[in-house]
Order: C-alpha cells, then sequence, then structure tokens
C-alpha cells in the first residue's frame, strides 16, 4: 500500500512502504492512505514500523542528528524541529538524476510539447535539491523520466504512422500507375 506523508505542511506521495522505509521517517509524522483513512502518525502505521527513524534528541536545538540515521539510503527527513512543527531537511545523497540532456535532445528531435514538460521537471531537480527539499527532488526526477518517455514514444509513434501513411499512398499510386 502507498501512503501519502506531510511534509513541511505540503502533501507528498504516494510513496510505497519500501520508500518510506528509506526515509526513515520521525515516527510523529502525519501519514494518510489514498484511501483516504484521515492523516494519523506514522506511529500507530503497523505497517510503517520499518520506516520509523531515530531522532536524536539534539534535533529540537537544530543541532545534527545522530550518526545512527545516517545507515540507509537516502536519510532523509530524520532532522525533525518540534517546535517549529517543520522538518530542517539536510539530504547528504547526491542529486536525483536530472534527465537534462535526454530532455533537450527529445525537446529537439522528438515531440516537444511532451520533451518541454520533462525539461521544466528536470530543472526542478536541481532547484528543490538546492532547497534541501530532497523528496520534491526525487519526484521531480521522477517526473523528468516520465514525460521524457511519453516524448519518445509520442514522437516513435508518430513516425511510425508517418512511414505507414507513406507506404500506404505510396502503394496506392504505385498500384494507380500499373493500372493505367
Amino acid at each position: 500500500m502507498d501512503y501519502y506523508i506531510n511534509h513541511n505542511n505540503v502533501t507528498k506521495g504516494p510513496f510505497s512502504v519500501a520508500e518510506l522505509e528509506k526515509f526513515k521517517i520521525p515516527a510523529n509524522t502525519l501519514v494518510s492512505s489514498p484511501s483516504g483513512d484521515g492523516w494519523i502518525e506514522a506511529s500507530k502505521v503497523s505497517e510503517l514500523s520499518g520506516a520509523i527513524g531515530e531522532v536524536s534528541a539534539t534535533t529540537a536545538n537544530h543541532s545534527t542528528v545522530s550518526n545512527a540515521n545516517y545507515h540507509t539510503t537516502p536519510p532523509v527527513l530524520t532532522n525533525y524541529n518540534s517546535t517549529a512543527g517543520q522538518y530542517n531537511n539536510t539530504p547528504t545523497e547526491p542529486t536525483p538524476k536530472t534527465w537534462l540532456v535526454e530532455s533537450i535532445l527529445s525537446l529537439l528531435f522528438c515531440c516537444w510539447p511532451f520533451a518541454l514538460v520533462s525539461l521544466i521537471y528536470s530543472i526542478k531537480v536541481e532547484n528543490l535539491y538546492i532547497q534541501k527539499d530532497y523528496i520534491g527532488s526525487l519526484e521531480a526526477s521522477n517526473n523528468a523520466k516520465k514525460w521524457f518517455f511519453v516524448s519518445i514514444f509520442s514522437g516513435l509513434a508518430v513516425l511510425i504512422i508517418y512511414i505507414a501513411m507513406v507506404v500506404i499512398i505510396g502503394a496506392e499510386e504505385f498500384a494507380n500507375a500499373l493500372l493505367s
């Protein structure tokens, strides 16, 4: 089952349980299933027991999180400021794949409307990462990839239809030339 999380008062997701286990979210993170059961703390969902990480006592005063939180990939959402009610997200993983080169090439050689969407998302990847929003950066990367492939496959579909039309029209013209 996939879950949505409330991150910086913004709904993110859906995320699979495996993805949330990589993030190691704090126990008091609000989660909701797509079925709309309402928002509850992650610690109250038995399926998410492996996704709950340990937040050190120094988290509340903006200090670093204990090294125990950095054993997963990516160690995200582990620095929770309970007084401000938000995450001090400090990603330590490399920037997710931006798909920028692929987007530009598909913009030039394929179906440009879809490639333009891919390009916009690919630019967002690094910008969100710089803003220390690793989850948003990961979502933008996935969207850039999705729209890149939509662009490629729609471009190929148009090319196949064009070739089929040329062959059909050419065959018809050839048949008319033989009959005349």
